[in-house]
């Protein structure tokens, strides 16, 4: 039989992470989770699981498009600077043990007229056996 292996949920680590990080390091309130709240306000970050293969038995992709908005694109695009580098900055952390920049960031037309970024990075992530 093959090894079982279990990945940690990798999404709820990055939100947790990016939550904390940017509380401490954007000087205002920003929302983030892995939901868009609706109606979309102030500052935030949505973080969602963009799929992902496996790449062997202890090894995953996870594939993470990330949206950004603020009152004004500028506080948008320094919002969007600051999370990708977090993000970029997490190998080492939890079971993530690469980040690649697969889409930088790209401004998304929205009908609600609030600034929004989109950008894609893919993490490295090792799973644990199941015992």
């Amino acid at each position: 039989m093959q090894e079982i292996i279990v990945f940690p949920d990798t999404l709820e680590f990055v939100a947790g992470f990016l939550s904390d990080e940017l509380d401490a390091r954007f000087p205002k309130q920003v929302h983030v989770g892995t939901e868009i709240p609706n109606p979309r306000t102030g500052y935030g970050v949505a973080v969602r699981r963009d799929g992902g293969p496996r790449l062997d038995v202890r090894r995953e992709i996870v594939r993470l498009g990330v949206r950004v908005w603020a009152p004004t694109i500028g506080e948008a695009s320094d919002l969007a600077n600051l999370t990708r580098a977090l993000i970029m900055a997490t190998p080492g952390m939890d079971a993530i043990r690469n980040a690649a920049e697969i889409a930088g960031t790209s401004y998304v037309y929205d009908e609600s007229q609030v600034p929004l970024l989109f950008f894609s990075i893919e993490l490295t992530v090792v799973g644990t056996p199941l015992t």
